[in-house]
């Protein structure tokens, strides 16, 4: 912003979450979201809002009943979206707060658009391609809910939400290759749920069987209880028929159950079918992947400490102005 940049973020989380608020303020706990929020709005530099663009979720955080920050936000010029169909038109010469959903966005299995990070991702790109007089732009994208679904160790979730992400990077080769001066790096904070696959002695992982996934499981296992047949319901959100072993784990689901302990019985199920083994609901310790395509690129070859890679992109900025 300093430097006279455009700047953005995009997210699957709320906005105020880990990663977008480390882009944005400081706090001294990630979790006083509405400190944060607060802080989105109030600081400031040179009287500045620090960013022209923001989608992700947040109803809840920025709408509150001791302070109104979409209001605020309007007030000093944002333009307010809160569905995906006003993607289309917003002026890019005008900032944006985009807010469509409360704590976070439906699991790509339960939105209206189970790519909606690629859909966020080709709206944003444009809007701060736009009227920039080449001084260019840093954008922040995140596939938030990947993480999610590793620490629920639920895999039909968890290639979902990377089917996102995947259909996002297919956008983003596609522009740097129109865009030769703009740099992508990807990465992630830590890995998540010690992925396994090839669980048991037969060394396979199967992914048809979470291809036709019509719900997440978190979903399914509020409504469970309502069906009259719980075989079938499972089957149909499956998308694949329930063998008479998988039928008779469900008879230990009732109403006293939590949410928790039915998703467990389910995810049973798609982890033998899958063959789908996890380690752990928590981080793991391994090394992350990163990978990079556009000019500096080779600066992020190797191995490195991670906070190598914020000062990797402080120098490329201030050696590109």
């Amino acid at each position: 912003h300093k430097l006279g940049l455009k700047t953005g973020l995009a997210v699957t989380s709320h906005i105020v979450h880990a990663t977008p608020a480390s882009y944005m303020v400081a706090n001294e706990a990630r979790g006083n979201y509405s400190q944060i929020a607060d802080s989105f709005y109030d600081d400031r530099i040179n009287g500045e809002h620090l960013a022209d663009i923001m989608l992700g979720a947040g109803w809840s955080h920025f709408i509150r009943e001791d302070r109104n920050l979409v209001e605020l936000f309007e007030a000093d010029g944002y333009q307010y979206i809160d569905s995906y169909d006003q993607l289309s038109s917003i002026n890019p010469s005008v900032p944006v707060l985009g807010l469509f959903g409360d704590r976070s966005l439906p699991w790509a299995l339960d939105d209206t658009d189970p790519e909606r990070l690629h859909t966020l991702t080709k709206a944003i790109v444009p809007y701060l391609d736009a009227d920039t007089d080449d001084s260019g732009y840093f954008l922040l994208l995140e596939a938030s809910q990947i993480d999610w679904a590793g620490h629920g160790n639920d895999i039909a979730s968890a290639m979902a939400e990377m089917h996102d992400l995947a259909k996002t990077m297919e956008y983003l080769v596609d522009y740097v290759e129109k865009h030769p001066d703009t740099l992508v790096i990807l990465t992630a904070d830590h890995s998540t749920g010690g992925l396994t696959i090839g669980a048991v002695s037969e060394y396979r992982w199967d992914a048809a069987f979470i291809k036709n996934f019509k719900k997440s499981i978190p979903s399914m296992a509020l409504e469970i209880n309502e069906q009259p047949d719980k075989g079938q319901y499972v089957s149909d959100m499956f998308g694949f028929a329930l063998n008479n072993e998988e039928i008779n784990s469900l008879s230990e689901i009732n109403s006293n159950m939590s949410s928790r302990d039915i998703q467990a019985v389910l995810k049973a199920i798609v982890n033998t079918r899958t063959n789908t083994g996890w380690t752990t609901s928590g981080h793991t310790a391994v090394d992350v992947e990163v990978f990079a395509f556009g000019p500096g690129a080779q600066m992020f070859a190797g191995n490195q400490n991670n906070t190598d890679i914020a000062d990797k992109i402080f120098t490329l900025l201030e050696k590109a102005h």
